[in-house]
């Protein structure tokens, strides 16, 4: 439990850094599902506009991460391909 949840904390602060990345290059506009992992991310935390503790927004993200809010529901996932070795992993459980 104690590695999953370190995990969680550092896929947080690597989506805080891409989401602020992309944030830095406006106009420019990514592809239609990195905006929407933006906006999920930005759902949960602001950018970062100056000096702040990051802890609470870290903390705010690995839970997010914790309850699935970035896993697509089966719905909008393409299926994996037959040959994919890590198909079984892809699944998500009902």
């Amino acid at each position: 439990r104690r590695v999953v949840r370190n995990v969680q904390h550092v896929l947080a602060i690597e989506l805080m850094c891409a989401a602020q990345a992309l944030d830095y290059r406006a106009p420019l506009r990514p592809g239609a599902g990195v905006r929407a992992a933006h906006a999920a991310v930005r759902a949960v935390v602001p950018t970062l506009d100056g000096d702040r503790v990051l802890g609470p927004d870290i903390e705010a993200l690995a839970d997010a991460i914790a309850a699935r809010r970035f896993v697509p529901d089966a719905a909008h996932r393409p299926p994996p391909r037959d040959d994919d070795p890590l198909a079984p992993l892809l699944e998500v459980p009902a």
